[in-house]
């Protein structure tokens, strides 16, 4: 078991993976907001990179987004009922039965206390992927 850890202050994030598990595929963000104009996203693990200062500052309802390649994902919308500035998440990705685990922990927001399962992009989805990547020829 591989494991990326930092701590800032009282805010701390641990992502533990498997070796069957590319970190480089993995993306983890959370998203400020219900959609709109005013949308900030907070990169949490991208490019094999932990980014503890991009965690939310302030009370609100923000949005999890795990993305394993153009391939997998998952989504959960969660509450923060005060200023998270405590907050100490613990990511544990692992496969098994040939799909991608992983146990979500929170200090801070119940919601996220679960273990969950990363599932294949619709079709619509996987279409818009390929769009772009033509467009980016």
């Amino acid at each position: 078991m591989n494991t990326i850890s930092k701590a800032l202050k009282k805010q701390k994030i641990t992502i533990s993976f498997d070796e069957n598990i590319d970190p480089s595929k993995l993306d983890i963000k959370i998203v400020d907001g219900l959609g709109g104009w005013h949308t900030t996203i907070y990169n949490i693990f991208l490019n094999n990179e932990l980014d503890i200062e991009s965690l939310p500052k302030s009370k609100g309802i923000y949005k999890l987004n795990i993305n394993y390649g153009e391939e997998l994902t998952y989504t959960e919308f969660f509450i923060y009922l005060g200023k998270p500035d405590s907050e100490e998440l613990q990511f544990n990705f692992y496969k098994e039965n040939g799909r991608i685990f992983c146990k979500i922990t929170s200090k801070l927001s119940n919601e996220l206390n679960k273990e969950i399962v990363l599932n294949p992009f619709s079709d619509e989805m996987k279409e818009l992927f390929e769009e772009l990547k033509k467009m980016n020829q």
